[in-house]
């Protein structure tokens, strides 16, 4: 029961929450269990199939099925050379932006998309980059299509940016309630947002700027006095006079 339990939770999550591939771990592990148990025993695993001409037949279906997946031929050393290039063009990106070479920022996303079109990280790093740039257009060529928590930050932001202040706070309020993680860590990182010397909280719009007061956030680097609108801000943001 507890194993079938455990396959039905992997099973759920890969269905609801996203279909990577940690969540399909415990459903290796227990393939190994019992195929460690199987090879460990043969002649006990052969005759619980005698008879069983219905059981025999899934279990060779479900062999044959696994067989065919581990020996199709697959470009096993380009996938994983493709992985490698992607990621070492997406970190000297986010160093070059980080030193405040936006252009070798610009140029290592695109050539980490290059390698990797899907790659959605790179995507919305380098949409953010075409926003702070002032190229709107390309941001959202690039902004059209896929579904994830970076997306949906660089989708608020691009509205943000085309002067839609209300639409933006709504995407990225949204988007703050629909994904549980921490996104205002990403816009911290990832947006340089410009110099402001009003900030309306909790709104979405202070992506970028403070953390601490979106609903997903916790409060553990602000504190606030109950009953006052005063706050005491740490080393948690970047607000500066423009």
């Amino acid at each position: 029961m507890l194993a079938l339990g455990w396959l039905g939770y992997t099973c759920l999550s890969i269905m609801i929450l996203h279909p990577e591939p940690r969540y399909s771990y415990p459903i290796w592990l227990l393939l190994a269990m019992y195929g460690a148990a199987a090879l460990a025993h043969p002649a006990v695993f052969v005759r619980q199939f005698r008879g069983r001409w219905l059981h025999t037949a899934a279990a060779l279906l479900l062999v044959g099925g696994f067989l065919l997946l581990a020996l199709t031929p697959r470009d096993y050393p380009r996938l994983i050379g493709n992985g490698v290039q992607r990621e070492r063009h997406f970190a000297a990106g986010r160093q070059a932006y980080a030193a405040g070479d936006t252009v070798a920022a610009v140029r290592e996303m695109q050539a980490a998309l290059t390698v990797q079109p899907e790659f959605v990280e790179g995507r919305a790093y380098l949409a953010l980059l075409q926003i702070e740039q002032g190229n709107l257009d390309a941001a959202r060529a690039l902004l059209r299509e896929g579904d994830a928590q970076e997306l949906d930050i660089a989708r608020g932001m691009l509205a943000y940016a085309a002067g839609d202040a209300a639409r933006a706070a709504d995407l990225l309020r949204q988007a703050e309630v629909r994904r549980s993680a921490d996104m205002q860590a990403f816009s911290m990182m990832a947006i340089d947002p410009p110099a402001t010397s009003t900030l309306h909280l909790g709104t979405g719009l202070d992506l970028g700027y403070i953390r601490g007061f979106s609903p997903a956030e916790e409060l553990a680097m602000v504190s606030a006095t109950a009953g006052s609108k005063r706050v005491r801000v740490a080393s948690c943001c970047r607000l500066r006079p423009p």
